[in-house]
């Protein structure tokens, strides 16, 4: 089984199903089976849902920079919290 270091350093391909089948796999087994890993992975895919959506409407442009400033620390605050729960 893989460890949470590998899992993690796997997540971005794995959203983007950019890992070879076998990696793939053993990717989703180590989030099936730890809580840490698979609150990341949540965090991660709601953040890219919020960006994608976010990024089909207009922004006004003096407020860009404040929206992408508070969207980033609400991950990276996400991203802490499930590394303290692991």
């Amino acid at each position: 089984m893989m460890t949470c270091e590998v899992v993690r350093s796997h997540l971005s391909s794995l959203m983007d199903a950019a890992l070879p089948g076998t990696t793939m796999a053993d990717v989703w087994q180590h989030i099936d089976h730890c809580r840490a890993c698979h609150e990341l992975y949540d965090a991660l895919y709601v953040a890219d849902e919020f960006y994608s959506a976010v990024a089909t409407c207009a922004v006004p442009e003096e407020y860009r920079d404040s929206l992408r400033a508070r969207m980033d620390k609400v991950v990276e605050e996400e991203t802490s919290a499930a590394t303290l729960r692991r």
